[in-house]
């Protein structure tokens, strides 16, 4: 028992180090470290996991529990970011940001009779806030709706908005032609949000 309650003890102790990297991603420019800012993706495994090294301590009355609860409690404004919580049963007043993320696909879509039309309705019935694209080959196809004039494209991947870019960047994956990633902060109701579209190999 005590052998395997060492192994999980320093299986803990990554998922701490996991846990922390995660908690710094968003501090790290993209430019610099693009890396990094894939690490925010997986808070939720990181949350979990915590929870269930907390819990096996726990159950085991050992003081180790506080490792795990003290790395969950650490990034405690994380849980927000990534699950709603709202207490208010009043909407009045409130502007909804709306977001949506279309995978073109297949080139041949891009020469069908009709398709950029449909595709422009679609656009404007929908009427996101934020756009993002993947596998579009011409980002000049958004001069068509000037609602959406902050553009940003690397590679296949492509973010269009309604609301100004604070900054903006992105890259294609190395040996890749296809993946591509690009990413933008913009400003919604006082707060700072950074939006991907990434295109992985499929």
């Amino acid at each position: 028992m005590q052998t395997f309650k060492k192994i999980f003890w320093c299986l803990n102790i990554l998922l701490v180090i996991f846990t922390l990297l995660v908690y710094i991603s968003p501090f790290i420019n993209p430019k610099e470290i693009w890396q990094f800012s894939l690490f925010g993706l997986f808070y939720p495994f990181a949350l979990i996991s915590n929870l269930v090294f907390l819990l096996f301590w726990a159950l085991q009355k050992d003081k180790s529990a506080f490792l795990s609860l003290f790395c969950i409690l650490l990034g405690f404004n994380y849980i927000f970011s990534f699950f709603s919580v709202n207490f208010s049963t009043s909407k009045k007043g409130i502007t909804p940001t709306k977001v949506i993320s279309y995978n073109i696909g297949s080139k041949k879509k891009h020469i069908q009779k009709g398709f950029k039309k449909v595709f422009e309705e679609f656009l404007l019935r929908e009427d996101p806030t934020i756009f993002a694209t993947q596998e579009y080959p011409s980002i000049e196809f958004y001069d068509r709706i000037p609602a959406y004039k902050h553009r940003v494209r690397k590679g296949t991947a492509c973010l269009i908005s309604k609301t100004p870019f604070l900054d903006s960047g992105g890259g294609v994956f190395p040996n890749s032609r296809n993946n591509a990633y690009a990413w933008a902060d913009t400003k919604i109701k006082n707060k700072t949000y950074r939006f991907y579209s990434i295109h992985f190999q499929s």
